[in-house]
């Protein structure tokens, strides 16, 4: 089972529960407008769904495993991300892009 692998502030993981007993029983798509952590897509595992947010670099965050799944697996593996200064390194160019 997949789940979410971000914390977000008013996630809906908590209303799991709630939010399933107004979900129909069968549907063909999936629509999330507020996607965020992704509590109840990942819940669901719809087969087919159309997600959305409002935060870009979120969208961009899911765009890139989506689409680079192998990449980032391979550079996770290889500790890539486990070291400080390529932390910074990131920090930096993330800080960059903002301006």
């Amino acid at each position: 089972m997949i789940k979410p692998f971000l914390h977000w502030v008013g996630g809906k993981r908590q209303l799991l529960p709630e939010i399933k007993k107004y979900m129909p029983k069968q549907y063909n798509v999936y629509y999330e407008p507020f996607l965020g952590a992704g509590a109840v897509l990942f819940e669901l595992q719809p087969k087919v769904a159309v997600v959305n947010d409002f935060n870009s670099e979120l969208v961009n965050c899911y765009e890139s495993i989506r689409d680079h799944l192998n990449h980032l697996l391979e550079e996770f593996n290889r500790g890539y991300f486990d070291n400080e200064k390529r932390y910074y390194e990131i920090l930096s160019i993330l800080e960059e892009n903002e301006k």
